[in-house]
């Protein structure tokens, strides 16, 4: 993250989880990043379920939360990810290595969001 000059947080690192394992699909993504600047220390890896790609890449400049969040929904990044970074107070732009599966309840769950 940097600041420009009107003190607006510019996010220079951008992340995608392409959920299928298709090349096209990456090719795609790769496209979009780099046509935002997104071309510095490119990182690609299969995502820990094997069924999908996860891209990590930088961008020197950096741009502001909302047109991250379009450059991500461009390359294809998974839906549900856009939307709960979209969620105010949340750590943004997360890829899991490893995901521990937990079953929770409904007013657990509530619980935990403060419904």
């Amino acid at each position: 993250m940097t600041m420009d000059s009107y003190g607006e947080v510019k996010y220079r690192r951008i992340t995608v989880d392409l959920d299928v394992l298709d090349e096209s699909e990456l090719a795609n993504s790769l496209k979009v990043l780099k046509k935002y600047g997104f071309n510095k220390e490119i990182t690609i890896k299969i995502s820990p379920s094997g069924k999908g790609f996860h891209i990590i890449a930088w961008n020197n400049k950096g741009v502001p939360f909302d047109k991250l969040l379009k450059i991500r929904e461009e390359a294809g990044d998974d839906p549900i990810r856009i939307k709960f970074d979209s969620m105010p107070g949340r750590e943004i732009n997360v890829l899991f290595h490893k995901k521990i599966k937990r079953i929770i309840t409904l007013p657990d769950l509530k619980k935990e969001l403060g419904l």
